[in-house]
């Protein structure tokens, strides 16, 4: 629920910047209804602390791969229609993912955008707000229905989580493309050792 307002706060600043890029809307929101409905269910069944150190491995290997590609998320790049295809797949699994634990989601999101779809990093982040926020419902439905959420808690966190991603955009756009490229770089270190460590 928490998670729900950080992208609809998000979302509302990239719309007026015009960063969203429309074709990629509807692949992504089917990824993101199966996606989220399917991690929901699994996180029921799984062993978080397990899945949270192995985040941490792949946010340390993908490091490598964002200082390396000088294009990478900070020029639109054409790509082919196969990797627009696996684009699409794993943003299926990012889903699922993100539907079971919403650790470095966004970061994931992110690389997946920029590598797949050869978006530069502020669209990257755009586009994939609205497909999340209409999953996100589906999981939230089945949470709902399992009784494990707290509505006053959830509430508040919906609230200030808005707030906070409406603001962050605001100076994220301000930034720029290759200056969030190198704080990306930096989250995905910091979180991958702190993951992995399981601090």
């Amino acid at each position: 629920v928490g998670a729900l307002g950080f992208d609809i706060g998000g979302l509302i600043r990239y719309v007026k910047e015009k960063k969203v890029e429309w074709d990629l809307f509807i692949p992504l929101t089917v990824a993101s209804i199966f996606g989220f409905a399917t991690g929901s269910y699994l996180l029921l069944q799984i062993d978080p602390e397990v899945i949270t150190r192995l985040v941490g491995v792949v946010l340390l290997l993908c490091v490598p791969l964002v200082i390396y590609g000088k294009k990478l998320g900070v020029e639109h790049v054409q790509v082919t229609r196969q990797k627009r295809w696996l684009g699409h797949i794993m943003s299926f699994i990012i889903y699922v993912y993100a539907g079971s634990l919403s650790i470095g989601v966004g970061i994931f999101m992110s690389l997946k955008q920029m590598y797949f779809y050869g978006l530069p990093l502020l669209q990257a982040k755009a586009t994939g707000k609205l497909p999340t926020i209409i999953g996100s419902f589906g999981g939230m439905v089945v949470f709902w229905l399992s009784g494990v959420i707290v509505w006053s808690y959830a509430l508040a966190l919906l609230c200030g989580m808005f707030m906070g991603a409406y603001l962050g955009t605001k100076y994220a756009i301000h930034f720029g493309n290759q200056n969030l490229k190198w704080l990306l770089v930096v989250s995905m270190t910091f979180f991958g050792v702190k993951f992995l460590l399981g601090l």
